[in-house]
């Protein structure tokens, strides 16, 4: 791995921002020896990426213009006879790759307070060695899912189809890890004799035991995480999806069939980031229970000081307590780790009254912005307010059903935001840069998500 960190001459990157995310360092530094592994391993390509943060909260960087161009290229591939194999074979790894990451995890976490420092160290380096490589293998939608909702969109608008179809062409049989835990939640619920109640309680935990975990903390899921969400669990208010047979062209059949394959490869990305974290933030507790480090500390270090979090706790709670900004990034083969800001924006923020992004969900809504970026903001959000953030995640599915539409800056049609969205009816664009950046809370918005624009009304 080539890792380049602070040096006496500073290094400054020019790049786009791309979108916001809460998390820490010691969580988010990995997405950049994974994307090492993607360009290794995998036909899609990252030109450029960064992400910088000030150990809470930051945001993503990108070239979009290298982005569009491999976005181009993947079509291409995507065209051709055999194109989508690569994709498809991709899709059935990643499958098989999330459920051992799972299993990884599961059996390794109660060893760790009895392994020994040398143990415990060798432990971390086999697990961030597996969930870097596995995590990269999936990671390449990233690159290419935005553009290709937006092409895809623009070719259905030239033959004259509406949004709506949106749900009867990209209906596939793949059945997420958040549509599994609805449906184990479901089958608690239902279930009156209390020692099969029990049975599916534990086994729930078992298989979902990474479902509230995010890049900032890694909860553990528990019993009465289970019966807590037992009690605020509601039913979908959707409808059903329409099963109408909608005849494609061939070039939106194709199309349609890379975004099916993107959605579960998605997926598995998401199912192996989330596993992924919470490993690392159970490694990380390890660290506060044997050092003198305490845990919001040990959270600046990047994944690779994690042996000297362990033996040399002193030294590097100096270090961290000095590290007040990170900068993380992948460009052209080389992994950068600074604790300065080296990222410059190459374009002003369009601060105009109307923002465009990718329409996911047709509808007409009006109504009052809600800026939700973590947990702590869930509450905020009332019954047919607008819920603006920079991606959904597990978490959201219960603040999504009372929202009024959902907008995001990240993500296509095959993202969760967009996925739940269709499902419960309501309105949704997403792909919309810098959205949190312009918005603020209580601002009175009118969403257009059959033209994928949202309209300021009154800040």
């Amino acid at each position: 791995m080539s890792v380049k960190k602070s040096s006496a001459k500073k290094l400054v990157f020019s790049a786009d921002i791309a979108s916001g995310l809460q998390g820490c360092n010691f969580a988010i530094s990995p997405c950049v020896d994974s994307i090492r592994y993607n360009n290794r391993y995998n036909k899609v390509k990252f030109p450029f990426w960064a992400f910088s943060s000030n150990g809470e909260f930051g945001r993503e960087w990108i070239r979009e213009e290298q982005y569009r161009q491999e976005t181009e290229r993947i079509i291409s591939l995507a065209k051709r006879p055999g194109g989508l194999d690569f994709f498809a074979n991709r899709l059935r790894n990643s499958i098989k790759q999330s459920e051992k990451i799972k299993e990884i995890v599961w059996r390794l976490l109660p060893t760790l307070k009895n392994l020994s420092q040398t143990k415990l160290l060798s432990a971390y380096e086999r697990f961030i060695k597996k969930y870097n490589y596995y995590f990269g293998l999936g990671v390449l939608t990233f690159v290419y899912e935005s553009v290709l909702s937006e092409k895809f969109l623009e070719l259905l608008v030239k033959n004259g189809r509406s949004i709506d179809s949106l749900e009867s062409i990209l209906k596939s049989s793949y059945r997420s890890f958040m549509f599994q835990s609805e449906e184990g939640l479901k089958a608690i619920k239902k279930e009156k004799n209390i020692i099969e109640k029990n049975f599916l309680i534990d086994q729930y935990i078992t298989d979902f035991y990474y479902i509230k975990t995010d890049y900032h903390q890694g909860p553990i899921v528990d019993r009465r995480y289970v019966l807590n969400r037992l009690k605020s669990r509601h039913a979908s208010n959707g409808r059903p999806i329409k099963k109408n047979k909608i005849r494609l062209s061939s070039e939106e059949g194709r199309l349609a069939e890379l975004l099916k394959l993107t959605e579960g490869l998605r997926d598995c990305r998401k199912k192996i980031n989330l596993v992924g974290l919470y490993g690392l933030f159970r490694f990380l507790d390890e660290v506060s229970r044997r050092t003198p480090v305490p845990l919001k500390i040990a959270r600046r270090a990047f994944w690779f000081e994690y042996r000297d979090l362990i033996s040399h706790p002193l030294a590097m709670i100096k270090t961290l307590k000095k590290r007040r900004l990170a900068n993380l990034i992948y460009d052209r083969g080389d992994c950068y780790y600074l604790d300065y800001q080296a990222l410059k924006e190459r374009r002003a923020v369009n601060r105009e009254l109307i923002l465009r992004g990718v329409p996911a969900s047709a509808g007409l809504r009006r109504g009052r912005i809600k800026l939700v970026l973590s947990r702590a903001d869930f509450s905020k959000l009332k019954k047919g307010d607008i819920l603006a953030t920079t991606m959904t995640r597990p978490e959201f599915l219960p603040i999504m059903k009372r929202a009024g539409a959902v907008i995001t800056e990240e993500g296509g049609i095959t993202s969760h935001a967009a996925i739940v969205a269709r499902e419960l009816k309501i309105a949704c664009i997403v792909g919309l840069k810098n959205l949190t950046r312009v918005v603020k809370d209580n601002y009175l918005v009118e969403v257009d998500a059959d033209h994928g624009q949202i309209k300021i009304l009154n800040k």
